[in-house]
């Protein structure tokens, strides 16, 4: 089998979590956000390298869970997105695919349409993955 490139309705994964009861709780709120964040990382489907509408870069600043309970402690507000919709995000997702050579790569992969171009080299690869809906 080689890679299967499919794409349902919308080209992002969403997940809804009703946190409403939380809203009087900051404290619980961060927590359970670092919570989520540090699974994520740890099963390398979701690692935040940086975000620029924040002052976050991974490299100097650790994980981003760390980061965000020294923003609320700062600013006491709980920020509690990693969404491409919020602003510039760079993420990265560690994915299995076979290379133009029929081997399987394991790697994280922060640009979709990088990874395209480099499975299926084309003089018209522009390395852009668009999405509508």
């Amino acid at each position: 089998m080689q890679n299967r490139w499919v794409m349902y309705d919308r080209g992002l994964v969403e997940w809804h979590a009703d946190l409403s009861p939380l809203i009087p709780h900051p404290d619980q709120l961060l927590h359970w956000f670092q919570q989520v964040l540090t699974a994520a990382e740890a099963e390398a489907v979701h690692t935040v390298h940086a975000a620029r509408h924040l002052p976050f870069q991974r490299k100097l600043h650790g994980t981003f869970a760390s980061f965000i309970q020294v923003y609320y402690d700062h600013t006491g507000i709980v920020h509690l997105s990693t969404s491409a919709m919020d602003g510039p995000w760079l993420v990265g997702s560690t994915m299995a695919y076979y290379d133009t050579n029929g081997h399987i790569v394991e790697e994280e992969i922060r640009d979709l349409g990088d990874l395209w171009c480099r499975c299926h080299p084309t003089e018209h690869s522009t390395g852009v993955v668009w999405w509508y809906h």
